[in-house]
């Protein structure tokens, strides 16, 4: 039997059009949409759209923005509106 696994669904509240964290988190990491682009290994569209649009990334892309940028994944969700509320803290461990 498997079990359903919930997402976290996009809080409303903070729904904008533009992700302006991810840009404040790009900056900070000294890299240009181009940059960051080639190090996720996604078309530049694709950075404008999740810092324009109010694009998502898939969770591939996500673990590897988190990387590149150097912050949590809870972090990087909370930059897209997504409702986090639920999931603990990272532990800070490196478990791998």
């Amino acid at each position: 039997m498997t079990r359903a696994c919930q997402l976290p669904t996009m809080n409303t509240e903070n729904t904008v059009k533009g992700r302006p964290g991810l840009k404040v988190l790009r900056k900070n990491a000294g890299l240009t949409q181009l940059q960051l682009a080639v190090k996720v290994s996604v078309d530049p569209t694709a950075v404008r759209a999740w810092e324009n649009s109010g694009a998502v990334p898939s969770f591939e892309k996500a673990v590897s923005l988190a990387k590149t940028l150097k912050v949590s994944l809870k972090q990087l969700a909370i930059e897209f509106g997504l409702d986090v509320s639920g999931i603990p803290d990272d532990s800070g461990g490196d478990e791998m």
